[in-house]
């Protein structure tokens, strides 16, 4: 997303929403400076990364069988640390050419469930790549900041994140997580229903790009009358492996996806359940937030509101919001120790 002028003092506090799908960084003084994408491409004959982010995802379902393309992540943490410290070193080089970031101290947005085990790990990765000390921020308390809700408030903000590899629900009173609920279903295995349908009703395979295109661009939760009927795709015949255009049916898209929907509805539903009735009647008050990705899909807020009677709202630019949020805890990092895990 552009490189820092030569001159800046690369000692700010730095903001990392570091994602199954997306990594993003900010820094203070000039805001978010990077979004790309969580993946690197590796040379197995030369045994070196080759690129990362963007121009790693261009070599996704058209590399040659000596290059590997590799998400370091899922759902939501680490899970190959070589590889996530390698893609980590690339996008801050990439930002900064000439020199390290100086044991800056760093703000990472993580799920509220993250372990003193992953906490551990995390850092260790941060200090290798040259970071400083590392503050845990969850999430939802970022994402609740990132919309500009005063979570300083004794009143319940329900908020739901959505992204590439998780789904979290949770309630923020008085700066605090008082309930949070997980699961490990989101737009990832929405794409990979895509990928699955299209090789049994088509006999064709498409990559995830391809399965991420369509998903943006008629992918939805409930069947729309406004939604086009078709899309037109390039994929490859199962028999001859010859590249072949298809029309792909839009409402049967819709009901491939299905199970990943309902297991988003439903933990919202199981979640609503156990949630304390005063917090319920706040949410009821203003609505319950979404943000993340995943809450673009089209008709996803209105199946909430059918299945649970309670209304949502997708937040402004959901994508950022998680990262905006971070970025307003970097000018104060000990006034907002509070916040932190």
């Amino acid at each position: 997303m552009g490189f820092l002028s030569e001159n800046i003092f690369f000692r700010e506090n730095i903001g990392l929403d570091l994602g199954t799908s997306n990594t993003r960084i900010y820094i203070e003084s000039k805001g978010l400076i990077l979004n790309e994408p969580s993946v690197l491409a590796y040379n197995l004959w030369e045994k070196k990364v080759i690129a990362v982010g963007n121009k790693a995802k261009q070599y996704i379902g058209r590399t040659p069988q000596h290059i590997k393309t590799i998400y370091p992540l899922r759902d939501g943490m680490i899970i190959d640390f070589e590889n996530a410290k390698a893609m980590l070193k690339a996008f801050f080089k990439s930002i900064h050419k000439d020199r390290k970031f100086l044991k800056s101290k760093m703000v990472m947005t993580v799920p509220s469930s993250i372990t003193d085990i992953e906490k551990k790990a995390i850092r260790e990765a941060i200090r290798e790549v040259g970071g400083g000390k590392v503050f845990f921020l969850p999430a939802s308390i970022a994402a609740a900041l990132g919309v500009g809700i005063d979570i300083h408030e004794n009143r319940g903000n329900i908020i739901i994140n959505l992204g590439g590899g998780v789904c979290e629900i949770a309630v923020i009173i008085n700066s605090t997580v008082v309930f949070s609920k997980i699961i490990r279903i989101a737009g990832i295995d929405i794409d990979n229903e895509i990928i699955g349908s299209i090789h049994r009703e088509y006999r064709a395979d498409i990559g995830e790009n391809t399965a991420e295109k369509c998903k943006i661009a008629i992918g939805s939760a409930m069947k729309l009358g406004w939604v086009d009927p078709t899309y037109t795709i390039m994929a490859k015949d199962v028999f001859t492996n010859a590249s072949k255009e298809l029309s792909i049916d839009t409402e049967k898209l819709c009901d491939a996806v299905k199970e990943p929907i309902y297991s988003i509805v439903n933990l919202v539903k199981n979640a609503l359940d156990i949630i304390p009735a005063s917090h319920l009647k706040d949410a009821q008050d203003r609505g319950i937030t979404l943000v993340g990705g995943t809450s673009l899909l089209k008709g996803l807020d209105t199946l909430l509101e059918k299945e649970t009677g309670i209304s949502f709202n997708v937040a402004p630019n959901p994508l950022l919001t998680v990262i905006k949020g971070c970025g307003k805890t970097l000018k104060s990092i000990r006034k907002n120790k509070k916040l932190f895990i």
